[in-house]
């Protein structure tokens, strides 16, 4: 394995730290950012990991990633703040075509410090990508690779996806999701969820709300075993389908031979199927 930070990156441009301040709610705030780039080379999948900040990626140019730190330091006083600012640091670190970015304080942390660290990425679309958070959004667009999200508090959207596998996870927060891929599993403890799969060949689907609705849009021609379980709410297909059980709040059946399998179940909300 290979370790670098940002600022001994080969190859990386960096830009020049830009400072501003301001106080809210007894918490001084000092923001920053930071701009990396690098060459593809032989790298295969991409790690974003971050405890506080968001995650947004979009695929760009074939052979570089070009990356947009903003980073925040938060303490009771500016001067306090600004010294958890200057201790923040970029890390990247490569294996086995792995490229993974992250942050750590640089310098032991004082209690007085509060950090926020978000990335936004321009990369190649065909670069399979893993992002998680803990506070924080997640957004994802055009990619053709696997994706795999996941945050603890924070919405995530995902558009124009045609990889082969999505999987995206958020434990409090909706999920929005178009996307083509055959394998497809998204779950939200407390949230909607909204789900275009655009798939057409056989499908796999799951979609898990325990708090939340379910909207689902099938293609016309979708192949699948179909599922959709609710424990408080109602279920509804526009599609047609052969039906094997049908309550309010239960539908099994058959969408056209039945060849994939898609899954809907949430303990606290409505299904739609379309």
């Amino acid at each position: 394995m290979s370790r670098r930070t940002a600022t001994g990156l080969a190859g990386v441009g960096l830009s020049v730290m830009l400072l501003s301040g301001c106080s809210y709610a007894h918490q001084a705030k000092a923001a920053g950012e930071e701009r990396l780039s690098f060459p593809v080379d032989q790298t295969t999948a991409l790690h974003v990991k971050t405890g506080n900040g968001f995650v947004r990626a979009t695929a760009g140019a074939a052979d570089v990633f070009e990356i947009t730190v903003r980073k925040e330091g938060r303490a009771p006083t500016m001067r306090e703040a600004e010294e958890a600012l200057a201790a923040i640091e970029i890390i990247s670190e490569t294996a086995d075509g792995v490229r993974t970015l992250t942050w750590r304080y640089k310098e032991p942390r004082s209690k007085a410090w509060n950090a926020t660290v978000s990335f936004e990425v321009l990369m190649p679309a065909s670069v399979a990508l893993a992002a998680t958070t803990h506070n924080g959004a997640l957004n994802v667009s055009g990619l053709t690779s696997d994706v795999d999200l996941s945050t603890h508090n924070g919405a995530v959207v995902v558009e124009g996806h045609t990889g082969a596998r999505l999987k995206a996870k958020s434990y409090n927060g909706g999920l929005s999701v178009s996307s083509s891929a055959a394998d497809l599993d998204a779950e939200t403890y407390n949230g909607a969820i909204r789900c275009t799969a655009s798939n057409r060949a056989a499908p796999h689907i799951r979609l898990v709300s325990h708090n939340g609705g379910i909207d689902l849009d099938l293609a016309d021609d979708a192949s699948a075993a179909l599922t959709c379980l609710t424990s408080n709410g109602s279920v509804r297909c526009d599609l047609p389908v052969t039906a094997d059980a049908a309550s309010r709040t239960n539908l099994s059946g058959k969408l056209g031979d039945g060849a994939g399998r898609v899954r809907t179940e949430t303990h606290n909300g409505s299904i739609r199927v379309r």
